[in-house]
């Protein structure tokens, strides 16, 4: 759906994705961790990192890779995701990973409460 341009200030949905429709601003970091908390509630699964961003950029999202990383860290640390040794899953669990290894991130119901 074209934006409505007699607004000054109007969002309209890209792909989930919400952008400023008349002067192309990068959305508010708020808008942008709720993309990325969207998304997961959507996939329902652990994605690495790079997936996320990956998936994003393919839906219209103009922030980066270390964009996301910091993002998912921040949320993780709020509760609103948690981090899963990948290898772990390998094996069928979904374990929470608690060093600084990387891991899969997954949205929490706290997260989800969030979302909807």
């Amino acid at each position: 759906m074209p934006p409505d341009t007699t607004l000054s200030r109007h969002y309209y949905q890209n792909a989930g994705l919400k952008f400023d429709a008349n002067e192309h601003k990068p959305m508010p970091k708020a808008d942008r961790e709720e993309a990325v908390l969207g998304l997961l509630a959507e996939i329902g699964e652990p994605l690495p990192p790079v997936l996320i961003y990956r998936i994003l950029r393919v839906r219209g999202a103009t922030f980066g890779r270390r964009s996301v990383m910091r993002y998912c860290s921040e949320l993780g640390a709020r509760g609103d995701l948690r981090k899963v040794d990948p290898d772990a899953m390998g094996d069928g669990e979904l374990r929470e990973q608690t060093d600084e290894k990387k891991g899969y991130w997954m949205i929490t119901e706290q997260g989800r409460e969030r979302v909807e």
